[in-house]
């Protein structure tokens, strides 16, 4: 596959649903990330802040098959581009299954919320081409009028053309909303994440991780992790995958514009940790808007 027929293939995963599209929900978003360590290096001389760029497309056909019991079917399709470094570019296509359920009436009944994907991923950088499934399952629940919370745990794996970018996660996320005015809500997340994951590291601070420069643990554990050299950030540059944990917490306000288009502003924290205690820091600033139809 070359990179924009994934882009064609969630056009055509789109199209397929527009002959019920008056029953469906449509939702376009874009939005624009300034992201402080894009590529989750170590070394602070390797750091590097850029913005990228996001769209996406989506369809959800939805249908209650009980009282309270509710099936929806998702196609999706979405593109990113970094215009400094134009191999992060990516473009992934897929469809998700939702199961709902809603234990009894009115707004303040709590809702069990459970779904299972898969999505086919091109990219720039060969080795990140593949495939991913996922799965989720989460509790809503309203507590006033103006206040909700949600608990999920997710679990995700990406199945690569290299070893490298062959990664896989879980997650234990909880939020909390505020919804402090008719247009207006504030949201507070925090979550864990245990996983395999991919970090970045420029040609010369890789040569001394793998020769003992930065100590005989990292050496010893970096030269057995698989490895893929990109070129992303400049010439030599390598991609490695490593075994960790991440702490994740984040702030949003949306407002609603109109009835069918909100507006996100999105502070995200990471900070990521690998079985031999490197530490990895990112910092993400997004504006997004999604409208509906």
């Amino acid at each position: 596959m070359t990179f924009p027929r994934t882009l064609l293939l969630g056009t055509v995963l789109a199209a397929a649903a527009l002959p019920a599209v008056l029953a469906a929900d449509l939702r376009l978003r874009a939005s624009t990330t300034w992201a402080e360590n894009i590529g989750r290096s170590s070394s602070p001389a390797d750091w590097h802040d850029t913005l990228v760029g996001e769209a996406s497309v989506s369809v959800s056909l939805g249908r209650q098959l009980a009282s309270g019991l509710t099936a929806g079917l998702t196609a999706e399709a979405t593109v990113l581009a970094s215009p400094r470094f134009e191999r992060l570019g990516f473009a992934t296509a897929g469809t998700r299954a939702q199961l709902q359920h809603k234990f009894g009436l009115g707004p303040l009944a709590p809702v069990v919320q459970a779904s299972a994907g898969i999505a086919v991923r091109e990219a720039r950088i060969s080795g990140d081409d593949g495939y991913s499934t996922s799965a989720s399952l989460g509790l809503a629940k309203r507590f006033t009028e103006t206040w909700r919370a949600r608990v999920e745990g997710d679990w995700q794996q990406h199945y690569a053309a290299s070893e490298a970018f062959d990664t896989h996660s879980q997650r234990l996320i909880g939020e909390l909303a505020w919804d402090f005015h008719p247009r207006w809500r504030a949201t507070y997340g925090y979550g864990r994440q245990w996983a395999d994951f991919t970090a970045t590291a420029s040609q010369g601070v890789w040569s001394r991780a793998l020769s003992g420069g930065l100590g005989a643990t990292i050496a010893g554990y970096y030269n057995t992790v698989p490895t893929f050299v990109t070129d992303a950030y400049r010439p030599g540059w390598t991609t490695y995958r490593v075994e960790g944990e991440a702490e994740l917490w984040w702030l949003e306000l949306s407002p609603a514009l109109s009835e069918q288009t909100s507006l996100s502003l999105r502070y995200d924290s990471v900070f990521t940790k690998n079985i031999i205690h490197v530490k990895y820091r990112q910092d993400l600033w997004s504006l997004s808007v999604l409208h509906a139809f």
